[in-house]
């Protein structure tokens, strides 16, 4: 549980903040995460959640949310953006769209959250917001391990188990991530284009968007059995999600192939831990093939922090960032253009 001694000395340790917290509906996996670290700040009593007889001194926004926000006046706020969506070019640039629906929710804001550290630059780059006013946050895993799950060089009973209820045969490499087969935002269909090469060692599986089942296996297998089962994961985002499937495969040494506009890219280092490559079907396909083919020697695997530790430390990131913005002076003459 965090703790004031735990967070450190505080200049709020006098004063209790209160704090209104809005998730969108469609946040997802960052909805669930930031509940859940907010929940833990008023478990440990470092904030109050507001109630509806006083303005409350925050109000924290995550993803889109809609309707107004006037009903805290001379709150500050605190505004965490869910994804960034690109250019459809490929460009590493914001869409011109989705910074118009942007601009009202982070106008007046004291401070925006992003996770990833691309996402923070290219918000700063559009002029979004200052940079004295981002933080950048760690990507998100999109689901979680789930505790207790590792992996190693060796095949365990697990694995095994994984592959016979997912029908795979010996010899079969899994290849595991959402494409733009089903309409998703992904750069293409390389799933179809890896299937079309016809190669009988090879199995891909496309999984939704948010890793949570994948429904045209039997019995709608979940995320742990397909990465326990995976020998290999892709990540092919058109834009930067705060939350991605790729943060848990690399905490368990799966190696993941993943295009530049995909919040996956800052985290892989080509050659150790996967590929990165240039957002375009036929590079993913080259990539994958050749991870595949070659003997692959991966580095040691990140460690993957269990729930409960991840939750401690976005906790305490986000009482850092709440005291700053809570005790900054009010910022003047900003103006988007």
């Amino acid at each position: 549980m965090i703790s004031r001694a735990t967070a450190g000395s505080s200049v709020l340790d006098s004063v209790v903040p209160t704090v209104r917290f809005h998730v969108a509906d469609a946040s997802g996996a960052l909805g669930q995460a930031l509940s859940e670290a907010v929940g833990m700040l008023l478990d440990a009593g470092l904030v109050r959640a507001a109630g509806r007889a006083a303005p409350p001194n925050l109000v924290h926004t995550v993803g889109e949310v809609h309707g107004p926000l006037a009903d805290a006046p001379g709150a500050r706020r605190v505004h965490t953006l869910d994804r960034v969506t690109l250019r459809p070019t490929g460009q590493l640039a914001p869409s011109r769209q989705w910074l118009h629906r942007q601009r009202p929710r982070t106008s007046g804001c004291s401070a925006v959250l992003t996770h990833g550290r691309m996402a923070g630059r290219l918000v700063v780059e559009a002029a979004l917001m200052p940079g004295e006013r981002v933080y950048c946050l760690p990507v998100l895993p999109a689901p979680a391990v789930p505790p207790g799950a590792q992996r190693g060089p060796w095949v365990t009973a697990a694995r095994l188990d994984a592959r016979l209820r997912l029908g795979v045969p010996p010899g079969v490499r899994v290849v595991i991530g959402s494409s733009s087969g089903g309409g998703r935002a992904a750069v293409g269909d390389w799933a179809g284009a890896l299937r079309r090469l016809g190669r009988r060692d090879l199995l891909v599986i496309d999984v939704p968007e948010d890793g949570t089942s994948y429904p045209t296996c039997r019995s709608s297998q979940s995320w742990p059995l397909l990465l326990e089962a995976a020998d290999l994961f892709v990540a092919a985002g058109r834009e930067l999600t705060a939350a991605s499937a790729a943060v848990s495969s690399l905490g368990l040494g799966i190696p993941v192939v993943t295009v530049t506009t995909d919040s996956a890219a800052e985290l892989v280092t080509s050659g150790r831990d996967g590929r990165v490559v240039a957002p375009r079907v036929d590079a993913i396909v080259d990539a994958v093939v050749c991870t595949l083919d070659v003997a692959w020697r991966p580095g040691r695997a990140a460690v993957a922090l269990g729930p409960a530790q991840r939750t401690h430390n976005l906790a305490g990131d986000l009482l850092s960032i709440y005291e700053e913005t809570l005790t900054a002076p009010v910022s003047t003459g900003w103006r988007a253009r």
